[in-house]
């Protein structure tokens, strides 16, 4: 239009009116105001730096923290901040997806609520926190659902809640140190994703061939079965499946399979099995490995009720490069040379891998040779993973060489919720290679003659969440390792090392493993849930429950002699 004049064409109900205006300014004045009848925003309630004219809205809380690396968590939203706040009357704006959040209506909020909710922190105030926080306050969310009777994680609260029951805190330096502490935690652990993504990952279309052993089993069975006698009956032991199903068990030359075998004892005999030997001439890989497994889980107390094998004067040896071992008591009984009533590792070629989870092994120490009770013990092996295993050593120690568990120095050593009791050593990582990664967490070490946590100059450790009766825990770096810890177990002499509820130096000072990168779990030893914050060590305390007079008859056996009513149901 030129500046001499404007055409406005304005819609009425009635028709048509026309003006012609010669005057710029006015031209222009009414053209904004009219021009406003068209464009106008199609939220006039949205809040853009006035008010909310508003009585409900929908109100955005992260419900976790959204933790990554230190260096990328700033302006992140952590557990209990407000997303954002958007008047009921305009939907859920751009948030269509509430399954990521707690969203909740609320009636009643004021311009200073939502200024409250909303502010965050200006550049430069507390360097920390500007790094490390996006809202300056947040809601303490776990108390908020209590109150408010909330059960959902994610989605949507419908039922307005009044205004007054959101309840603001500012966050303290405690607060923004967690988050740190948190992110650091989430960085360290980053590194072993490759890694796990070459070991856990699921085997490939392998066939599973499973066979059971009992010692107190008739011989002569095929293994195929449980039973204790007929043709089909389990192997009497370990030594004869081993003999009996040797083979190359890979892809590209043998029969692409993993091999199970399943330990039992279902006898009320409940004989020892007993190994000699070795495990090898096998034929194995990656995704055609030897998984010996117990057919229960032991508990973090020693059992002659359950399966259990021992080895007199020799290793329970491991010469083949691909063997898991699972929910399994084993001992080493004795010893007539050095080195020996240990679970060996050694020696394999390049590219192995092990796994030791939901183990109780111990041994009996002698005064004159040295013993392990776990010993990976070949610089070839490419990666140890042990957790939920409790290692004891007893006995009279020799010298230097007894150790709960040593390993030497190859890429990958992780070891979680490992108790160790006894040793020289307690946990140590004896090889200097250059490159490898020792990750120790959560584990709890005690009652050594010499140093609990031990590692030699070399690798990159990573000690996080371990305790140690001594000051060795916090060597490769205080962050959350504990020292001059005491530990409160049932019966250390007797091997029971089920924590009691006085405990100080492993109950609820752990940290979650079921949402790490690598190797996550959730429960402990005995394949019971972890709850609540975790405890280190392999077992996780479980108060016992309270006793149901209303559940067991009372038997009364002579005169009773009752005072007054008596009632009963």
């Amino acid at each position: 239009m030129s500046s001499f004049s404007k055409t406005i064409i304005a819609a009425l109900s009635f028709g048509f009116v026309v003006f012609i205006l010669s005057s710029t300014s006015l031209g222009d004045e009414m053209g904004d105001i009219l021009g406003g009848l068209f464009e106008s925003d199609p939220y006039p309630q949205e809040y853009q730096g006035g008010q909310y004219n508003e009585n409900e809205y929908w109100v955005y809380i992260q419900p976790q923290d959204d933790i990554t690396t230190p260096e990328m968590i700033a302006g992140r939203s952590q557990k209990g901040d407000i997303i954002d706040i958007i008047p009921t009357s305009r939907g859920k704006g751009g948030y269509s997806q509430s399954k990521d959040f707690l969203v909740i209506k609320v009636k009643g909020l004021t311009q200073t609520d939502i200024d409250k909710m909303l502010t965050q922190y200006e550049e430069g105030e507390v360097d920390e926190k500007t790094q490390l926080a996006e809202r300056k306050n947040y809601i303490a969310l776990d108390t908020f659902k209590k109150d408010n009777d909330i059960s959902l994680k994610t989605g949507t609260i419908s039922t307005a809640l009044d205004a007054s029951s959101i309840i603001l805190t500012e966050k303290t330096q405690a607060d923004i140190s967690a988050m740190n502490e948190k992110a650091r935690f989430f960085a360290k652990t980053q590194w072993l994703k490759n890694v796990a993504i070459q070991i856990i990952k699921p085997a490939k279309a392998a066939t599973t061939n499973t066979y059971y052993v009992d010692p107190d089993a008739a011989a002569g069975g095929d293994g195929t079965t449980n039973a204790l006698s007929g043709a089909n009956c389990a192997f009497q032991s370990l030594v004869i499946w081993e003999a009996a199903r040797n083979a190359d068990i890979t892809l590209a030359t043998g029969s692409d399979s993993i091999e199970k075998v399943i330990a039992d004892s279902n006898s009320e005999t409940h004989t020892e099995d007993v190994w000699t030997g070795s495990i090898q001439g096998w034929t194995t890989g990656r995704e055609n490995y030897i998984d010996i497994q117990g057919a229960e889980y032991p508990s973090a107390a020693w059992s002659d009720s359950m399966y259990r094998v021992g080895y007199l004067n020799t290793n329970f040896g491991v010469s083949e490069e691909y063997v898991r071992f699972s929910k399994l008591q084993m001992e080493g009984t004795g010893a007539n040379a050095n080195g020996q009533g240990s679970l060996s590792i050694a020696p394999v070629a390049g590219g192995s891998e092990f796994f030791v989870s939901y183990c109780f092994i111990r041994n009996a120490v002698t005064a004159t040779y040295w013993e392990r009770v776990l010993s990976f013990g070949d610089a070839d092996i490419a990666s140890t993973t042990v957790w939920n295993t409790v290692l004891h050593q007893r006995g009279t120690l020799n010298n230097s060489n007894d150790a709960g568990m040593i390993s030497i120095g190859y890429a990958y050593n992780y070891m979680a919720n490992v108790t160790v009791y006894g040793g020289y050593y307690g946990l140590r990582h004896g090889g200097s290679t250059a490159g490898s990664q020792v990750y120790w967490v959560n584990n709890i070490v005690t009652d050594t003659s010499s140093l609990d946590f031990s590692g030699v100059a070399g690798p990159t450790y990573t000690w996080d969440y371990n305790s140690s009766q001594d000051a060795t825990a916090d060597d490769k770096g205080v962050y959350q390792n504990l020292t001059g810890q005491t530990f409160s177990f049932t019966a250390a002499a007797t091997s029971d090392f089920t924590l009691l509820s006085t405990d100080t130096g492993a109950l609820n000072l752990g940290v979650d493993m079921s949402a790490t990168s690598t190797n996550p779990f959730s429960d402990d030893i005995t394949g019971t849930t972890r709850a609540g914050v975790w405890d280190r060590g392999a077992d996780e305390y479980v108060a016992p429950p309270a006793a149901d007079l209303n559940s067991h008859p009372i038997y009364l056996n002579g005169d009773v002699i009752f005072g007054g009513d008596v009632i009963l149901n």
